[in-house]
């Protein structure tokens, strides 16, 4: 008998010879029955069958930040949930992942967020870690060299709810030899020159300060540093 199966039944189970494998239609009578979410992720009667032995539990998430997180790894996006929009937005929410493939995931995504997350909250924006600019808050950030003065990075994207932000880039690397050997190099002279400062911030500077920051003042008792090494 099924370890799961109540006792009366797995002995009638047993005294019949076991259960009988349960035939594609009938699998699909009990999707049906059942309301299978994701139905087309199931390529065999195995997967399908696992889909309807877990409808149940997963029906019970439904409308969670747990299932949507589930729903995506079936899919295979690791996503990020950023809860709580500004002000009267607060049941939006923006949606972080690695990596965005194209416009065919953005839709998907779109699709499984419409289907899982809960009735009262909307997707509002995709973003990667690639390219991601937030506005810039006074006292809480981002620095002016990593935030935008206007909004969100992103372009607008029609969703089933209204229109979605998505911001997404990708990383490209590359890598060369070098134009000429170390010992032909050397022989023209070259050096490498590394240094280090450590600058004493008495003002504001783009991209390094916060507007709310405070500044010490400046006055003949306080320098700088600067270290260098040279290599020849």
């Amino acid at each position: 008998p099924v370890p799961d199966m109540l006792a009366p039944i797995g002995r009638v189970a047993e005294a019949s010879g076991g259960l009988t494998p349960l035939s594609t239609a009938e699998l699909e009578l009990l999707a049906w029955q059942l309301h299978v979410d994701f139905r087309e992720t199931a390529r065999t009667d195995a997967e399908l069958a696992g889909l309807i032995l877990d409808a149940i539990a997963w029906h019970r998430i439904k409308g969670t930040p747990a299932s949507l997180y589930a729903a995506l790894r079936r899919f295979g996006y690791a996503a990020s949930i950023e809860e709580n929009g500004p002000g009267a937005y607060w049941a939006t929410y923006q949606l972080g992942l690695p990596q965005i493939a194209d416009m065919d995931d953005v839709r998907r995504i779109v699709t499984i967020c419409t289907e899982m997350a809960p009735a009262r909250c909307r997707l509002w924006r995709l973003y990667t870690d690639a390219y991601d600019r937030r506005p810039i808050v006074l006292s809480e950030g981002p620095a002016l060299g990593d935030g935008w003065l206007s909004f969100h990075s992103g372009v607008s994207v029609e969703g089933p709810d209204g229109d979605i932000v998505v911001s997404f880039g990708t990383k490209r690397s590359f890598q060369a030899e070098a134009y000429l050997p170390s010992l032909h190099a050397a022989s023209f002279g070259t050096e490498c020159v590394s240094g280090h400062t450590a600058p004493y911030l008495d003002r504001f500077i783009v991209g390094r300060s916060r507007l709310s920051e405070p500044l010490p003042r400046n006055h003949p008792f306080v320098m700088g540093a600067l270290f260098s090494i040279l290599w020849a």
